[in-house]
């Protein structure tokens, strides 16, 4: 299992991801200076090599995970006296956070036998990663108990 990705690097890795996307919209409409655009080619290189050094190292499971979290951001501009700057928001895909809503978790799997590799095939896991929560990979379920 590749080093531990916590929630500060996470967002600073999707920042990244962001940054890079929104540098090539930029250079895809045309619309920029040459200078202007050269600028925005060398910001999106600088992201792009900051984002490869953090990434180094992990486990290909959490770079899918953090890639399709960066998938439900989108860069927007909010006044620093916005009510929305203090607000913090976790994005889910609907049927994830569906069938999170009506999984019973006082109920843990108790005939739950995923052990290793295995138990990346366990439902609930699957749910709570694509949901930005990512557990422990290593040995028996880590939602056995739950």
């Amino acid at each position: 299992m590749g080093a531990y990705i916590n929630k500060d690097l996470k967002e600073l890795i999707i920042t990244l991801a962001s940054v890079i996307g929104f540098g090539d919209v930029l250079v895809k409409t045309g619309r920029l200076h040459q200078e202007d655009e050269d600028a925005a080619k060398l910001m999106m290189g600088a992201a792009t090599t900051i984002s490869q050094h953090l990434l180094q190292g992990r486990d290909a499971e959490q770079i899918e995970a953090l890639q399709r979290q960066a998938g439900f951001y989108e860069i927007i501009a909010v006044p620093k006296t916005s009510a929305r700057i203090d607000k913090e928001f976790y994005i889910c895909p609907r049927e994830d956070f569906e069938s999170l809503v009506i999984d019973d978790f006082s109920n843990p799997c108790p005939f739950c036998e995923l052990e290793g590799k295995e138990v990346r095939k366990c439902g609930r896991r699957r749910a709570l990663i694509r949901c930005g929560v990512v557990g422990n990979t290593e040995g028996d379920c880590p939602y056995k108990g739950i």
